[in-house]
């Protein structure tokens, strides 16, 4: 048999070069095996391609990691759940039943506030406390006005590619142009918040919610008043394996369906191939479509090489990342819900901190997460998990002896809000910091939602789905459009199947 013939009988799978070097050649290269990679392994599967996803670490899940120890299981990333249809959809994609790999309940409760002065706030579904008939008329409104946005405005943004500033001219917006010439869009979200409610507290609540893309409330315009729908609103879940199930149950899909995976190797080179790419790995493998789904930075730095587009993108200021404790304790805070806030009591001084001047404050906001409240087998009879995360600048090093500093300051307010000493109970402790994500990650600086969204400009220049100049090579992910959180990075996948 001639080497010609060779390669024509081993098909898709193997290709002998004229240096007789082997070449493993699928239809799709997928580099990261978070949930973005993974989804869109899934979605480029279900159009028959034959799919490869490559991730550095040793098992899938990027953010959405777990640790257990002690007894003890922490979920190391995300810790709040919407729009679990985005999921569901993934194994309904393949004709299968989502409940055979995937369970979750909805909550009630949103999150309970605490505040400096004593007052306490919880949200919920059925019966919020700490309101005022006129709070929760003004919740009602405004909850009113972020769902018609989101369900109307908010799809141009998060549901087909990046728009253009200039395709915005094109007469199927025109219907738009009140909402885009708005205060809105004109204001900041911290401006607009004040503006509609009376309650200092209650605007400082949702002003909270600038920080789910890593933002400021008082630089992010009035566009993202939408975000809080999604949660109180649509309404809030949990899984009941914990969210570190949402990777394992699509990853059990994928691996189902024909979906490839290499484990700890690392990505070392991208080139350009007439058609396709050639991804230097563990070996040499060819594709004809490539997806990135890890921190485009990262990737442009250390896979493609491309020192043009590194230097164009980092430009954009990044998002804040987290100083993260996970604690194990031998006692329940019974106050404790599934999430809670500690708010400070200089909330913009917080913000100028983590955006202008890039160090964070001695007494910022803390949230806690137990999700023991759902998942009683995250911890030993009697113990509990405390998730504990406070905002910090991606560009800020935080110092062993600044980390201990937040413990204390993290102890402190949970004795004072919550009545509770835990100095004795913690009986398992690891943390993260920026620079632990960005090694565990890869997200550049440590950032968790790339770029940050404190401009209209930041808004309609996120890094796209594609770049102009390399055909074929797709984003998707937390830190390109339509941005960062569980939903949206399901979205971006599914943007870039269509485009695929």
């Amino acid at each position: 048999m001639v080497q010609n013939d060779l390669c024509s009988f081993v098909g898709v799978k193997t290709r002998i070069d004229c240096g007789l070097t082997e070449a493993k050649t699928y239809d799709v290269i997928v580099i990261g095996a978070g949930l973005a990679g993974i989804s869109a392994a899934l979605r480029a599967r279900h159009k028959g391609n034959s799919v490869l996803v490559i991730e550095k670490n040793a098992h899938p899940g990027g953010k959405l990691d777990v640790i257990s120890e002690k007894g003890y299981r922490f979920d190391t990333g995300p810790s709040l759940f919407t729009e679990p249809y985005l999921v569901d959809e993934l194994f309904e994609l393949f004709d299968k039943n989502p409940r055979d790999y995937f369970n979750y309940e909805r909550q009630e409760d949103s999150c309970t506030y605490y505040f400096t002065d004593g007052d306490k706030i919880r949200l919920s579904e059925v019966n919020s406390t700490g309101l005022s008939t006129q709070d929760e008329q003004e919740i009602e409104d405004y909850l009113e006005k972020s769902l018609n946005d989101y369900e109307t405005v908010g799809q141009i943004f998060l549901e087909r590619p990046a728009i253009k500033p200039v395709e915005f001219l094109h007469p199927r917006y025109y219907k738009y142009y009140g909402y885009f010439t708005s205060s809105r869009m004109r204001n900041s979200l911290a401006s607009l918040n004040a503006k509609k409610f009376s309650n200092p507290k209650i605007s400082q609540i949702f002003n909270r919610f600038g920080t789910y893309n890593g933002s400021s409330p008082f630089a992010m315009k009035g566009l993202f008043s939408m975000i809080p729908s999604l949660e109180l609103k649509l309404g809030t879940y949990f899984p009941t394996e914990g969210m570190r199930s949402i990777v394992d149950s699509v990853y059990s899909l994928a691996t189902e369906v024909g979906v490839d995976f290499q484990f700890g190797v690392h990505t070392t080179d991208v080139k350009k191939r007439d058609p396709g790419y050639i991804v230097q790995a563990n070996r040499k493998y060819e594709c004809d479509k490539l997806i990135c789904a890890i921190d485009h930075l990262t990737f442009y730095k250390k896979i493609l090489k491309d020192n043009e587009l590194l230097e164009k993108y980092k430009r954009a200021p990044r998002s804040s990342s987290g100083l993260v404790f996970y604690w194990g304790l031998n006692k329940k805070i019974d106050e404790l819900g599934l999430h809670t806030i500690l708010f400070s009591d200089t909330y913009k001084d917080e913000f100028d901190g983590l955006f202008k001047d890039k160090k964070t404050i001695d007494r910022p906001t803390i949230y806690l997460h137990n999700s023991t409240v759902v998942c009683p087998q995250d911890a030993p009879e009697n113990g509990q998990t405390l998730f504990v995360m406070i905002n910090i600048p991606a560009e800020e090093s935080i110092s062993s002896e600044r980390r201990a500093f937040y413990r204390a300051y993290v102890i402190e307010r949970i004795k004072k809000d919550l009545g509770v000493d835990i100095s004795a109970s913690i009986q398992f402790e690891d943390y993260q910091d920026n620079y632990r994500i960005m090694q565990n990650t890869g997200s550049y600086l440590g950032a968790l939602y790339g770029a940050n969204s404190n401009s209209m400009k930041a808004v309609t220049n996120r890094h796209p789905n594609t770049i102009k100049t390399y055909k074929d090579l797709f984003f998707c992910g937390g830190t390109v459009h339509p941005g960062g959180g569980i939903p949206l990075v399901l979205r971006s996948s599914k943007i870039i199947s269509e485009l695929l």
